[in-house]
């Protein structure tokens, strides 16, 4: 969360890669999911380019019927 501001000074066109966690409040490219010859541990690739693509905020929920 805190990269992100300095993420979005980058050229476009740049791009950026997550291990195991996404940017908070963005939206990947891509993701993959793979398995580690190594340890057979389940890992997340996330997939960003520049720019950012915001994620939609989420409408508040309705308050319950009287």
């Amino acid at each position: 969360e805190k990269l992100v501001p300095s993420f979005e000074k980058m050229a476009p066109g740049s791009r950026i890669v997550a291990h195991d966690y996404e940017l908070p409040g963005i939206t990947p490219d891509q993701h993959i999911e793979m398995t580690s010859k190594e340890d057979n541990d389940k890992h997340i690739l996330y997939f960003y380019k520049l720019p950012l693509k915001r994620a939609a905020a989420r409408p508040a929920a309705a308050p319950p019927a009287p």
